[in-house]
């Protein structure tokens, strides 16, 4: 007996010579088969690769009789934005982490089975009980209405719950970057510069940060090609960032597009900036940074090791993008324009800048307010002796 034609699921088959279950495609209308089939360790791995593939064809025949399992549909969505380079390894990895989440609670749940009250529900015990952040929530958010809409689009369910779901938001507050005092900032300014490589692997990373107001990312990634000694310039075209499955690569642009600029390199971290070049001269692709393996740096490692030296100095609260966001409290302070404090720091809108960035530090204010008080104390405005009160 021939096989199937058409628009069937296709066949799971075992192989006893391998010890495992190949998924089978279905053919097409002309007899042809597109995809080739599959080995999987168990027969429901098989199956699922074939369902997600009449998902991915949009097999109306199949949907029809099959129905859709909610997160399987989010999966496809995901895997399509990410095939299509609308989102980059990071986002694409957790994302899925974000659809696992989601998975745990609606299992293999068909689209047209989910309630607007179960999403409800759900949203709201991600808000109330885990105290997800807003941005997390948000995420989950998404994932409903993207499946839910684009199944509305392609006519396989007549009505959204979600028109009836809205995002609760969450209690818990960002958290706020805070920015180096300025004590602290020299106390560790004058550990760095006193300490060897040896001790301090990554102490030339953080001056970098501290000083240009680069991102983690942006400095783990630098090659001896992007500083130019002559112009006394560095080229930020690229930053590291972690695949689907959380591990380090190299990015091919910054975070953002605005991310691409050049920066001058003040004259007091010249020297260090030379002794990486020297130190790294052998590294392979010319990276300035490089793991004890001769491997892209994991910016935990660094965060690690930039809380281990805070912990020796007495300073608390401060991560390595707390150094980025110091050099932009320090700019902001010493008045810069807003066109150029935009572009150091790689932003596409000044409002990023000074709402994520500049902080207005005790050290700040206590300097306001002195001037202020001086202001006061020139115009003679300050309350004269009461002496009916006094006495």
């Amino acid at each position: 007996m021939g096989r199937k034609k058409g628009t069937g699921k296709g066949s799971v088959f075992y192989n006893k010579q391998r010890n495992t279950w190949t998924a089978q495609p279905p053919e097409t209308e002309n007899g042809e088969i597109k995809l080739q089939k599959k080995s999987f360790e168990t027969k429901e791995e098989a199956e699922k690769y074939l369902e997600v593939l009449a998902y991915q064809r949009e097999d109306s025949l199949y949907i029809k009789h099959n129905g859709i399992p909610l997160c399987e549909l989010m999966k496809v969505l995901t895997e399509r934005k990410y095939k299509e380079e609308k989102i980059k390894a990071n986002q694409y990895g957790r994302l899925l982490k974000t659809i696992k989440s989601i998975e745990n609670v609606f299992k293999d749940k068909k689209i047209e089975d989910v309630t607007s009250k179960e999403i409800q529900n759900y949203l709201n015990h991600i808000k109330e009980e885990k105290k997800y952040s807003k941005s997390e929530i948000k995420k989950h958010y998404q994932q409903f209405s993207q499946a839910f809409y684009y199944a509305l689009d392609k006519k396989y369910i007549a009505r959204t719950p979600m028109t009836d779901v809205y995002n609760p938001g969450s209690k818990k507050k960002a958290k706020k970057v805070k920015p180096l005092r300025i004590k602290e900032q020299q106390k560790l300014t004058k550990y760095l510069e006193k300490s060897t490589i040896k001790e301090e692997p990554y102490k030339n990373e953080f001056l970098m940060q501290l000083y240009m107001g680069l991102r983690v990312g942006e400095t783990l990634a630098l090659r001896n090609t992007d500083v130019d000694l002559e112009d006394k310039t560095i080229s930020i075209c690229k930053t590291l960032t972690t695949d689907e499955n959380g591990k380090v690569i190299m990015g091919k642009t910054p975070k953002t597009e605005d991310g691409i600029r050049i920066l001058p390199i003040p004259d007091r971290i010249m020297p260090y900036i030379l002794e990486q070049l020297e130190i790294s001269k052998n590294n392979r692709d010319g990276q300035l940074f490089l793991s004890k393996n001769d491997n892209l740096v994991d910016h935990r490692n660094v965060n690690r090791s930039l809380h281990k030296i805070l912990d020796k100095l007495g300073i608390t609260s401060v991560s390595t993008h707390s150094l980025r966001h110091t050099y932009a409290t320090r700019c902001a302070h010493s008045g810069m324009k807003d066109v150029v404090l935009q572009y150091l720091m790689g932003h596409s809108d000044i409002n990023i800048t000074k709402q994520y960035y500049i902080t207005a530090d005790e050290d700040f204010q206590e300097e306001q307010l002195r001037e202020l008080y001086n202001f006061f104390d020139k115009n003679d405005m300050f309350f004269e002796e009461n002496n009916e009160l006094q006495k």
